[in-house]
């Protein structure tokens, strides 16, 4: 007996040791074969991803739900409020006359489609995008049709509305009992989002042109970004720190923004920017009787509820509508004394004064205004995530600065704040977000050099594809506001330390192998040097479409830099952002038609010529022409310039262009 226990403990202790040498094997196997992009990001989103968070026993009053379908009820009732439960009966449509939708057409429909991503999740109806993309040109000529009919009706399909709701857990979260520890994310036809796509090109062209938004609206919008909101925000603070002024700041957060969006105020924002009636007339029906269910992932029971409130996450238009409902608060809090900054549902209210109390009374009056905003709309500020943060310049005595509340809830006086993802305290000093997010940088780096072997794992390329794509934009987000600390000798080294750690990853070296010498081999520019590339380059962006803001701070650190490597005078192309029926500007001193839609410029393959062309003459190689795309302009191209002709002499030519000919 005593033998064959240890035969057994021997077989069990071979066992353990193989599987270890299989899994090491296989995993080393896996590795090395990440030869390209998406295989590496895919790669490195397993080594860095956290585990996912389950959904377990919540908070339910003064108790605990015991099942996952009580959990699920939970997260409904609190994600999805005022719901009601699906009875089944079907949506009756009313008898509408048949009228054609001029703005749905197939160009547009193609475009709309190809627009879409691979691998995306597919809805209810397990129809993904590569199934549109592959679609015959019959079947996209009877989906316009039934969108068109669609937009005119006001009836949307059954299957198409049905969408299925999935909890994420968001991340870093102390607590996952707490209901609102999940993020809901809709899952929806994609026959629908095309048709949404559409709808969307339409409010852009029509609605929002002649009622554009509200400025201070940096979300969501052409043109618009996050660098953009934190620029605003470090501009308003650094003019107020030169005038040695108080600014009190307002940091707040919608709770639920999207799921709680009354329909009846949308649509009255809708009709009164002057939005088609046909549009207006299918979002609403659409809101109205749009239907969502969650499935539990251990029993799978299924529950469907049909909404009262909210544009589904994840929707293609659900964004802009939210901008469109939020933008009358936007517009009610500006004034010519403060600094308005939404982005999405943050919200930055700046209010800046000379007397550290006018300052606060302002700033109450803003959180008063919100107050009946949200009474009349139904909405709700987080509590948790609403701040107030008080920048003293001047250095005035705060002590009996008065607490300010929303509503009956005092707002948190804290330091520092976290907004947009950027770190902000009191004194201006941007050296704890720079630490936080090179230390977080670094657990990365290390996680992933502990993942790969010496002599074994991705390809070289693909490591410094990682640390260019992936690491580097999560150190240098919001890098222009922080420009001037990219001088210092301190946030220089720390960064040489992340791109060392980067490095060593790539190739075998030695322990005391110079950080500059691998980055001259390697190819790898200093992130100090990356960083301020960018920076001009975001300057001279915001520049170009935003003149008038002001050189201070910041931007004067990046005015500098620009200076000294002889770009601060050079102009800027300007790329337009919309399409307009005439873009180009001749020198040579040929008559413009009179009428603009007439075809002045001629496009032709390069085996046909013109006898009518005219002086400036574009051709193309033909490769693109009529493919399977439906392209009708050919990738590469040409321009012939001729001169010497009888009606324009070649004296009378700029001489930039004379040696064209």
């Amino acid at each position: 007996m005593e033998g064959r226990l240890k035969t057994y403990h021997r077989i069990q202790a071979e066992y353990t040791h193989l599987l270890r040498k299989t899994k090491k094997s296989k995993w080393q196997d896996f590795t090395s074969a990440s030869k390209t992009v998406p295989l590496q990001a895919k790669l490195m989103t397993m080594i860095h991803h956290e585990p996912r968070k389950m959904i377990g026993a919540l908070r339910d009053g003064d108790g605990y739900t015991d099942n996952e379908d009580d959990s699920l009820a939970i997260l409904l009732k609190e994600h999805f409020p005022e719901h009601t439960d699906y009875g089944g009966e079907e949506e009756r449509g009313g008898t509408t006359i048949y009228q054609e939708v001029p703005w749905i057409t197939d160009a547009l429909l193609s475009k709309a489609i190809h627009k879409f991503q691979k691998g995306k999740r597919a809805g209810p109806d397990g129809i993904r995008p590569e199934m549109l993309k592959h679609l015959p040109e019959e079947a996209l000529l009877h989906l316009r049709h039934l969108y068109q009919m669609v937009i005119a009706t006001g009836h949307t399909p059954w299957c198409w509305k049905e969408a299925q709701v999935i909890f994420l857990p968001k991340p870093n979260k102390a607590d996952y009992t707490d209901p609102r520890s999940f993020r809901p994310i809709t899952l929806s036809s994609f026959v629908l989002k095309t048709l949404e796509r559409l709808v969307l090109w339409h409010l852009e062209e029509t609605t929002l042109a002649v009622a554009p938004l509200s400025d201070a609206q940096t979300g969501f919008r052409k043109g618009y970004s996050t660098d953009l909101a934190i620029t605003r925000l470090t501009n308003f603070l650094e003019q107020a720190k030169q005038d040695k002024a108080v600014v009190v700041s307002l940091f707040m957060d919608i709770k639920g923004a999207f799921d709680n969006v009354p329909y009846r105020e949308l649509i009255a924002i809708l009709r009164n920017k002057g939005t088609t009636p046909l549009v207006v007339n299918w979002y609403d029906r659409l809101l109205r009787t749009r239907l969502t269910f969650a499935a539990g992932e251990k029993t799978g029971n299924k529950r469907i509820i049909q909404h009262t409130r909210g544009v589904p996450q994840g929707g293609i238009l659900s964004p802009i509508m939210w901008n469109i409902f939020f933008d009358p608060l936007l517009e009610r809090l500006q004034s010519p004394a403060n600094r308005v900054i939404g982005y999405a549902d943050d919200l930055c209210v700046l209010e800046v004064h000379s007397s550290p109390f006018e300052a606060s009374l302002r700033a109450q009056d803003d959180l008063q205004v919100m107050e009946d905003w949200s009474c009349q709309n139904k909405m709700e500020f987080c509590p948790k995530k609403s701040e107030t943060l008080v920048f003293n310049w001047g250095k005035r005595r705060l002590a009996d600065l008065p607490g300010l509340t929303l509503g009956d809830t005092p707002v948190t006086r804290t330091t520092p704040v976290t907004y947009l993802g950027l770190q902000i305290n009191t004194t201006h000093n941007w050296w704890p977000h720079i630490q936080g997010k090179i230390k977080k940088a670094k657990h990365l780096l290390r996680r992933s050099n502990t993942a790969f072997g010496r002599l074994w794992g991705p390809k070289p390329t693909m490591i410094k594809w990682s640390l260019d794509a992936i690491i580097t934009p999560k150190i240098l987000y919001g890098r222009h506001v922080w420009h001037r600390q990219l001088q210092t000798q301190k946030v220089q080294e720390a960064l040489h330390q992340v791109n060392r750690l980067g490095m060593i990853s790539i190739a075998p070296s030695r322990l005391r192998t110079p950080t500059r010498g691998m980055e001259m081999i390697l190819g790898s520019t200093p992130m100090h040097i990356t960083a301020e590339r960018k920076n001009i380059m975001t300057l001279a962006r915001f520049r170009l479409h935003y003149p008038d803001m002001p050189v201070l701070g910041h931007t004067k650190d990046v005015l500098d830099s620009m200076a000294t490597t002889g770009l601060a005078h050079i102009p800027l192309d300007d790329i337009p952002l919309q399409v307009v029926p005439m873009m180009f500007r001749t020198y040579i001193g040929t008559e413009l038609p009179s009428r603009l839609e007439v075809q002045w410029i001629k496009v032709a393959t390069s085996d046909e010529v013109m006898e009518d062309a005219p002086v400036v003459s574009i051709y193309t190689d033909g490769s693109k022409i009529e493919d399977q795309k439906g392209s009708k302009w050919g990738t590469g191209a040409g321009i012939a310039i001729f001169v010497g002709t009888d009606d324009i002499p070649i004296a009378e030519c700029p001489p930039d262009i004379t040696g064209t000919n």
